[in-house]
């Protein structure tokens, strides 16, 4: 059912090499591995090289040099079971970060520092994807809120008294983030990244044409993983659902501004063959000056073809 249509070899890019990276280009001593789980290859090479070119020093493989692991796409529980899988111990002197670390060094040339809001927005935002998914709207837009202004901050929350200027934060909020500055984490939302449900519906609602009741009737089935739901001969998947199951890696991956931006002209180009004056302009998180986004529910473009030109020239072409 999803076997790949068949398409043409394509040429693969060079392989970066660590051991082609001079040491007088090193400006810093952080040493950063880019995890591929979810990122993808071509994504990650693509950081790899940008990072270099600014002066980074970023490992092909994961060894006892590297300071700071950024992950993307992933959860924490995520990334801590990779790191298990791949026998690593003594994370003492290792910064697991996310990716808004690794593009906030980019922009700023430096390394920044690894600050607690990174660890409170990843929190807040588990938080808010878990009532969410209990279709708890209440709960889910205070949460969200709270990592909205989180991620505006231009300082360190460094103590309870820090929260006192800020607004959308309610008790609930306020006390998980008192909990991450005392302990380093909150047991609640160490709950929810070990729940079973949790798990499974964030995984099925990652698939494209995939939503919430879809994902529920799923997990009630006693489904748990991509597998099982394609070996499921009962189920019947929608167009988009195949395309979804079929190309997954490929559309939970992120995309650059500089891809979205190619991809934007071809659009542009094909639709001012039909109109000139057409106008097309790329939206979703690139429209909020995001460095990278999921091309799932992010990247999109909207088109604006005055009707009758459009309808005369698409006549016009299949006569």
């Amino acid at each position: 059912m999803f076997a790949k249509p068949h398409a043409p070899p394509v040429k693969k890019r060079q392989k970066l090499n660590s051991s082609n990276v001079s040491e007088s280009d090193i400006k810093f001593e952080e040493v950063i591995f880019l995890v591929e789980r979810k990122m993808g290859s071509t994504r990650r090479n693509f950081l790899t090289n940008l990072g270099r070119r600014k002066g980074f020093r970023i490992e092909d493989s994961l060894n006892n040099a590297v300071t700071h692991i950024v992950a993307e796409g992933n959860s924490p529980d995520e990334v801590w079971k990779w790191l298990q899988d791949r026998n690593v111990k003594d994370m003492t002197d290792v910064a697991v970060v996310d990716i808004s670390w690794f593009t906030e060094s980019m922009r700023a040339g430096t390394p920044v520092s690894v600050e607690s809001r990174h660890r409170l927005v990843d929190a807040f935002d588990v938080l808010a994807e878990h009532f969410e998914f209990n279709e708890n709207k209440g709960h889910c837009l205070a949460f969200m809120r709270a990592s909205s202004v989180l991620k505006s901050l231009s300082f360190t929350i460094r103590n309870y008294r820090d929260l006192e200027v800020l607004p959308c934060l309610g008790p609930q909020t306020k006390a998980v983030i008192q909990e991450i500055l005392e302990y380093g984490n909150s047991l609640k939302v160490q709950d929810v990244l070990m729940d079973e449900r949790y798990k499974t519906i964030k995984l099925f609602t990652s698939i494209f044409g995939v939503g919430l009741k879809t994902a529920e009737k799923w997990y009630r089935k006693g489904l748990r993983s991509l597998d099982e739901v394609k070996a499921d001969t009962s189920l019947r998947f929608t167009k988009m659902q195949k395309a979804g199951l079929l190309y997954y890696d490929d559309i939970i991956s992120s995309v650059s501004w500089e891809e979205a931006k190619a991809v934007g002209q071809i659009v542009k180009d094909a639709c001012r063959r039909f109109d000139p004056d057409a106008a097309v302009v790329l939206t979703g998180g690139f429209r909020r000056y995001s460095r990278f986004c999921k091309i799932q529910g992010t990247s999109n473009r909207i088109s604006r073809v005055p009707f009758a030109s459009l309808f005369q020239n698409f006549c016009l072409t299949r006569l």
